[in-house]
């Protein structure tokens, strides 16, 4: 049985800075994810587990803060828990096909990040971005994969699980 302070140190561990602000996934969600990429249709590449994350800032917001986050410690500011949901979205937009589920916990990580932000001195999230993780794209590839997803990307008609939903209605 892992220790609390085990825990903390792996959460924090799991925040890493690579051009974006990205959250590792923890072994319980990539067991959750690999549960999800067997339910997805052949047309489905999964991702390699190296590749999986959660986004929660894009490079382009924090590119101009790249020297200063280099020496940030990550540890100061520990990530919320990862809360998926089962629920699979088929998302095109660019050219780009990807599958993506999406956090339970939306608003507990936008408030993560802003709490970031604000400690390097930063305006709150201007992204408003949907937290989620990419599983699958058309070619496995990692930089293949939709990018900047908003909430009007998550629509009923995208759902996919073992059979493909009909419904139109926003799942908001």
């Amino acid at each position: 049985m892992k220790t609390l302070k085990q825990i903390f140190l792996e959460a924090v561990d799991s925040l890493k800075f690579s051009g974006i602000l990205k959250l590792a996934l923890d072994p319980n969600t990539l067991q959750s994810v690999k549960k999800l990429t067997d339910e997805l249709p052949p047309d489905a590449n999964p991702l390699k587990e190296k590749d999986l994350h959660i986004t929660l800032v894009h490079q382009d917001v924090l590119k101009p803060y790249r020297q200063q986050l280099k020496s940030f410690d990550l540890s100061s500011v520990p990530p919320p828990q990862i809360v998926m949901t089962d629920k699979v979205y088929k998302l095109e937009k660019g050219g780009r096909t990807s599958w993506v589920s999406v956090l339970a916990n939306q608003q507990e990580m936008a408030a993560f990040v802003n709490k970031f932000l604000q400690s390097l001195g930063l305006p709150s999230n201007p992204e408003n971005r949907v937290y989620h993780i990419t599983i699958a794209n058309a070619t496995g590839l990692a930089g293949d994969s939709v990018s900047n997803i908003h909430q009007k990307d998550i629509i009923g008609k995208n759902l996919v699980s073992n059979v493909i939903q009909d419904s139109d209605n926003d799942v908001r």
